[in-house]
């Protein structure tokens, strides 16, 4: 089971965004929506060794945010697919096309937010929420390659607390 099978028995879906500056809240201006990663490993533009320093994680009631999707998918069941069929190819290192991207014009919250304090660390530190501060999560292996989410046991423990 992946974490997004997971998370849909009890009605959440999970997705990030990553950058330069730490962002508390994601408010979309006028006629924009912000995008966001709908996959279960980091992922990012930029090389791995030059990954954005900070990681913001949503975890949402699905039915509590409207949601329109990239890459023609049109439906939640066509998004898993698509992740599906990267993830599938990735896994086999097969060029594929970025994972899944979320569009959201609604102001959105990040549950948790990570600091990787330098280029090129394979952990990060917790930044947000008060109550998780400080918690380290390990997001690559040791040649850089991202580490599934649902692998990292820290990472699972938290959100497991969210969603109950």
């Amino acid at each position: 089971m992946n974490i997004f099978e997971q998370l849909k028995e009890k009605g959440y879906i999970l997705f990030f965004n990553q950058g330069d500056r730490c962002v508390f809240e994601f408010i979309s201006p006028v006629n924009r929506p912000s995008f966001f990663w709908y996959y279960d490993s980091f992922y990012s533009h930029l090389p791995l060794l030059k990954q954005d320093r900070y990681l913001h994680i949503f975890v949402k009631k699905k039915e509590d945010y409207n949601f329109s999707f990239m890459q023609d998918n049109k439906t939640w069941d066509d998004v898993y697919n698509y992740y599906l069929d990267v993830k599938e190819k990735r896994s086999k290192d097969i060029p594929t096309n970025d994972p899944p991207i979320l569009r959201s014009p609604d102001t959105m919250i990040p549950e948790l937010i990570f600091d990787f304090e330098k280029e090129g660390n394979n952990e990060a530190v917790c930044i947000f929420p008060d109550k998780y501060k400080g918690i380290r999560c390990k997001f690559f292996d040791d040649n850089h390659k991202p580490i599934d989410l649902i692998e990292i046991p820290e990472l699972m423990e938290i959100i497991n607390n969210i969603v109950e």
